[in-house]
């Protein structure tokens, strides 16, 4: 190497180690003080990933161990309400049972109906008080709160399929006040806007297809139709509004379309009852003359209880009615404006009020009219006419409404001028409705049949006329039995969500159902042990009542048993889950730490080796400092 004095070569390279080293020291320090391997991106930048996801799942598990302390605290809340409805349940057995006794007169079992009655009044407060973080947790869904079924006007049928309410305190209880309406389709697209003019608020969605439109500031979701107009709506009120609540009973039975009388259908022991739609039936027995009865299956045949409505003649306005088919467990509710033609109709056949008396060959003769094909349809009286056709020996028959005429048949030719031979019968074609006229008048098929009396001829002349009217028959739809719309055993559950993972999977989720405990879901609303009727149910002692009681709260406790089994078993399965989660944080814990966690024995010789190579590198340079110092004894011998 040459030696010169501009320039320090070992000095550089003494600087250059010296100051690498220094870096190193300053590394080592910063690892020994915060613990970790990786405090900078740049001392292992996979390893900090890879850790920071380690740390996100720790982080995500111990909230849900927060979040299962807390379920477990509002499932021992829920347990202890089970427990007191229990208890009150046991209490109301015994008073059955000695409401079942014959030697107690109507003035005992009052008494004893009086504690009854408080009781079922108590299961009702427990289950409306028993609350977690806000939430009612026994009183089913919603807390039993009022809700709101809004019903389209039908101007929105044929462009929304349903409305529903899921919040009820989001919106007015007045349908007038509750307007819809819809943007004509544009560039940017079709809008709906639901209006509360009761509370002054608006909001306006687009319309997807047929997705669901959430109006979160009303609480209320609409359903478009496929046939959504391109052109706008206006703005349009509610038809009504029905209020109720949100706990339906044991079992949630609707009636549906075709059973327009019935409002309620409410099932107090469901072990009696299905719950396929299909099998649950109701039908009406009888005429005008015996009567007219109601009666309700469930899955087999024999399995029916029929009990009367009642009903007088036509058009006869009832209150709401209730019905108690004990056999089945059901209880059946009318509507107040409960009518005879709520449960019968114009499906009729022809019954003659009156004939007409003819003069043939010398001897007297009646002509009737019958009918031997489906049911007419029609509402009144009518009256029938044979007018001549174009032809000799044509004759067709006209159908009047008083001076109206409804309908005509085809044109018939007679088997001799003008006349039908004693006992014959004579049968015109199809009924077809007059032009302007309306078409529920009338709809006439084939087999309309002139009839002579056994004897003599008759001979028709024009605008002979006979008189009948249609008398009405029971609704062809309930002949066999109409099926109720929908059943739900679904409707007291209030189902709760707890996070038990850090994803989103259904398997990160646990599902815990907790039943109302009000005095309908648990069956209890309508019992008795007093001698009084029921709502208008008539028929039953204090002693019937008792009996029928004690059979139903017998079922209820069992219902309370099985429902307290399934909340400790939930709990029981949080205390597993949290012990799962438990391992599980101490595993990744570890694994983040295997990654990240710093090696204190191997950074602290790190640390040493580097402090002496510190101090080494400063001597070095010292040294490499003094070496164009020797250079300068060269020039002293000059």
């Amino acid at each position: 190497m040459a030696l010169n004095l501009i320039s320090n070569y070992a000095a550089s390279i003494a600087t250059r180690y010296a100051a690498s080293t220094d870096r190193n020291l300053s590394s080592s320090i910063t690892k020994l003080t915060s613990g970790s391997r990786v405090v900078r991106a740049s001392d292992d930048a996979a390893s900090l990933a890879i850790s920071n996801n380690f740390r996100r799942e720790v982080a995500a598990l111990q909230s849900v161990q927060t979040n299962l302390s807390q379920g477990m605290a509002m499932l021992q809340m829920a347990d202890g309400a089970h427990q007191s409805v229990t208890d009150i349940c046991i209490r109301m057995k015994q008073l059955a049972v000695m409401a079942s006794s014959e030697h107690l007169n109507g003035r005992d079992r009052a008494s004893l109906d009086i504690e009854f009655q408080e009781l079922k009044a108590e299961t009702n407060r427990i289950a409306q008080s028993t609350r977690f973080s806000g939430n009612t947790l026994t009183g089913g869904p919603g807390g039993g709160a009022p809700t709101k079924a809004f019903t389209l006007d039908a101007a929105h049928d044929p462009y929304f399929a349903k409305i529903t309410v899921y919040d009820p305190n989001l919106n007015t209880g007045d349908a007038k006040k509750l307007k819809l309406s819809a943007t004509a389709a544009g560039a940017s697209g079709q809008f709906v806007t639901l209006t509360d003019e009761q509370r002054n608020i608006t909001q306006t969605l687009k319309v997807e297809s047929t997705m669901a439109l959430d109006f979160t500031a009303l609480g209320i979701t609409v359903l478009p139709q496929a046939s959504f107009p391109a052109a706008a709506l206006a703005q349009t009120a509610m038809k009504s509004v029905v209020l109720g609540t949100t706990d339906g009973g044991l079992m949630s039975i609707d009636p549906g379309a075709n059973l327009p009388f019935i409002k309620e259908i409410y099932t107090y022991d469901d072990g009696k009852v299905s719950d396929q739609a299909a099998k649950v039936t109701f039908k009406i027995e009888g005429d005008a003359t015996s009567g007219y009865k109601l009666r309700a299956s469930s899955v087999d045949p024999t399995q029916t209880e029929a009990q009367a409505l009642k009903l007088a003649a036509d058009g006869v306005t009832f209150g709401s009615q209730t019905f108690d088919f004990r056999s089945l467990g059901l209880r059946v509710t009318t509507t107040a404006a409960f009518t005879t033609a709520d449960v019968l109709n114009n499906a009729s056949s022809f019954a003659i009020t009156g004939t007409k008396t003819f003069a043939a060959a010398g001897a007297s003769a009646g002509l009737a009219v019958s009918y031997a094909g489906s049911p007419l349809k029609g509402v009144g009286n009518f009256s029938v006419k044979f007018v001549a056709g174009g032809d000799a020996n044509q004759f067709k028959a006209e159908l009047f409404s008083g001076e109206t005429k409804i309908a005509i048949s085809a044109v018939k030719t007679l088997a001799a001028p003008n006349v039908i031979t004693g006992g014959a019968t004579t049968a015109f074609d199809t009924f077809a409705v007059v032009a302007g006229q309306e078409a529920t008048f009338a709809q006439f098929p084939a087999n309309f049949e002139v009839r002579l009396a056994a004897t003599g001829n008759q001979t028709l002349t024009v605008n002979d006329t006979v008189a009948f009217k249609l008398e009405k028959n029971i609704l062809s739809n309930l002949a066999d039995g109409q099926r109720v719309a929908a059943t739900s055993r679904q409707n007291n559950l209030v189902s709760y969500f707890f996070q038990v993972g850090s994803g989103q999977s259904v398997s990160d989720r646990l599902q815990i159902d907790i039943t109302s405990l009000t005095s309908r879901a648990l069956g209890l609303e309508f019992l008795s042990l007093n001698d009084s009727v029921l709502d208008g149910v008539v028929g039953f002692t204090g002693k019937d009542n008792a009996q029928q009681t004690n059979s139903v709260i017998e079922r209820t406790i069992e219902r309370l048993s099985t429902n307290r089994a399934k909340l400790g078993a939930k709990m029981n399965r949080i205390n597993f889950v949290s012990d799962a989660l438990s391992i599980a944080i101490e595993n990744n814990e570890q694994a983040r730490s295997a990654i990240i966690d710093l090696d204190i024995a191997s950074e602290m010789s790190k640390f040493v080796s580097l402090q002496v190579l510190k101090e080494a590198g400063m001597a070095m340079i010292s040294q490499a400092q003094k070496m164009p110092q020797s250079l300068l004894s060269l020039y002293q011998k000059l």
